[in-house]
């Protein structure tokens, strides 16, 4: 007759499982309990360029475009044109952007910019009709 082994657990096998239990719990936790939301930040795209930078501080930023140098001025969280090269100067004349999602551009001279970060947009109203 064969004899019929039965696997019996260890003093090093009880280690084993609960330091895999453990791994496990460890980085489960770390990737559902700290989720934070990203800060917002600006992203400023200009031909295959890309720049970012942090809105908590404000800065000047000349940004290089297809018709020359476009200034955007980071103040107070908020972003908006200075100065472009541009004919028509809409870019200028538009209204700073501080919410998650907001986004103005130069297009003659190709300058891109948005607010990105938070999980949540903002949920005000930002034109009524009637």
């Amino acid at each position: 007759m064969s004899k019929i082994k039965i696997f019996s657990f260890k003093i090093a096998d009880f280690l084993f499982v609960f330091l895999f239990v453990v791994t496990i719990i460890y980085f489960s936790a770390n990737i559902f309990l700290n989720k934070k939301a990203k800060t917002k930040q600006l992203i400023i795209e200009s031909g295959k360029n890309i720049w970012y930078y942090q809105l908590d501080k404000n800065k000047k930023i000349e940004i290089e475009g297809l018709l020359g140098k476009s200034l955007i001025i980071i103040q107070d969280g908020c972003v908006f044109f200075e100065d472009s090269p541009c004919p028509n100067k809409l870019c200028v004349l538009s209204n700073s952007i501080c919410n998650n999602g907001d986004w103005i551009a130069c297009l003659p001279n190709g300058v891109f910019a948005r607010i990105e970060g938070e999980e949540k947009f903002n949920q005000e109203l930002d034109a009524t009709s009637y």
